[in-house]
């Protein structure tokens, strides 16, 4: 079988944000049961850099795409004038403009003619606006945050949220209309997708690379972890819920407590909350090995956005217990003592106390974690759950 994976950034096994480290492991996969091709964007830095790519690709084809904070100032200002006026004329989400390339849909065009694919698969949104220029080849789109991601803010104040959110609605029911079929990351996002589409909604599970280092937790000293790609909206608001809301109430029963703060793209505001007692702002950590293994649990408590979180699965995957509201734990059926659920300030503080307390109870949550991840977060199974996927789809036309 013959497949090309179309991607808005590139799957590499450095990855700094969730996206890409699934479909890292995802393609690494798929290239060992099927002929594979990479067609994807990519930034300066990333075009620049010896990324390590999936290995067993038949094909890869990096198309450039200008990252704001790469550009000189001038350049920025020009560029963001450039899409306010495309904003207003096209009427579509500013996020979906920034991604819409002719050297992309030249380069899926090329890819299919050569390669003459039984499918494509799209991932996440910002994609579904090219799966009209395949010709009549097979696409799955799969959606990792049941096409909700936050509007664009445009101007200071919130000035355009509405607009853009609008905006997003009307793509989402025009571009998702086109795909052969499409997918979510968990059952919750896809019977959230399928009401709003009026269309089947499938699951394709997520996964995340299994490390062979497993973290001890229960060696880690009172220290707690949040991890996310401060770009990335809903991670900024729940850091600051957690320092301003719930850290402290842990810190009035465990003096000694610390937590961390870790992710790259920081702004200098949220730097700052790494001023307050006992919280440690560390940035892009490149060993997330080592960051792992120097906690005693990962807390996410999220306040917005869908689809199934990485960093929930990636701290499982390392044996690191998680205390995580429900919104954090969309696709995640690991329950105690691997997963302690709060909804609250004080619940979520209850749990954490609970974790930095008991370093015997750290142990068991953490191999609890890391049991649940190997029987859960097998990549080969998920490939081949999508190979079988085209298969009927193929078959089906």
């Amino acid at each position: 079988m013959r497949l090309i994976l179309a991607s808005p950034f590139v799957p590499h096994s450095g990855a700094t944000h969730g996206g890409a480290i699934y479909l890292f492991a995802l393609a690494s996969a798929l290239a060992r049961h099927c002929e594979l091709q990479l067609v994807s964007f990519a930034t300066k830095s990333e075009r620049g850099a010896e990324l390590q790519l999936p290995a067993g690709l038949a094909g890869v084809t990096l198309v450039p795409r200008a990252e704001r904070f790469e550009a000189p100032p001038l350049r920025r200002v020009a560029g963001t004038l450039t899409n306010a006026a495309r904003w207003v004329g096209t009427g579509l989400p500013l996020l979906v403009l920034k991604f819409r390339s002719r050297a992309m849909r030249a380069a899926l065009s090329a890819a299919v003619r050569d390669s003459r694919p039984d499918a494509v698969l799209l991932e996440m949104a910002l994609m579904a606006q090219y799966a009209a220029g395949v010709g009549d080849t097979a696409t799955i789109l799969t959606d990792h945050e049941a096409a909700t991601p936050t509007p664009a803010r445009l101007l200071p104040f919130g000035l355009g949220r509405a607009r853009d959110r609008a905006a997003w609605e009307r793509y989402v029911r025009a571009s998702y209309a086109v795909p052969t079929a499409i997918q979510a990351l968990n059952q919750d996002d896809a019977a959230a997708l399928s009401a709003r589409l009026g269309r089947p909604v499938s699951v394709r599970r997520p996964i995340v690379p299994i490390p062979a280092r497993v973290a001890q937790p229960s060696r880690a000293g009172e220290r707690l972890l949040f991890l996310g790609d401060w770009s990335h909206h809903p991670n900024p608001e729940a850091a600051e819920f957690l320092v301003r809301r719930v850290f402290p109430l842990v810190r009035a029963r465990v003096p000694g407590a610390r937590l961390v703060l870790a992710g790259p793209r920081a702004t200098p505001a949220l730097e700052a909350l790494g001023t307050a007692p006992g919280v440690e702002f560390a940035g892009f950590v490149p060993a997330l090995d080592e960051l792992m293994g120097s906690v005693r649990a990962l807390v996410a408590p999220l306040l917005s956005g869908d689809g199934s979180r990485i960093k929930v699965l990636t701290a499982l995957a390392h044996g690191v217990p998680v205390v995580a509201n429900a919104r954090a734990l969309r696709g995640v059926d690991a329950g105690p003592p691997a997963v302690r659920r709060g909804e609250d300030p004080g619940s979520l503080a209850e749990a954490c106390v609970e974790l930095l307390r008991d370093a015997g109870a750290a142990a068991a949550a953490g191999a609890a974690a890391r049991a649940w991840a190997e029987s859960k977060l097998s990549a080969d199974s998920v490939a081949l759950e999508q190979i079988a996927v085209v298969r009927r789809i193929t078959a089906a036309r």
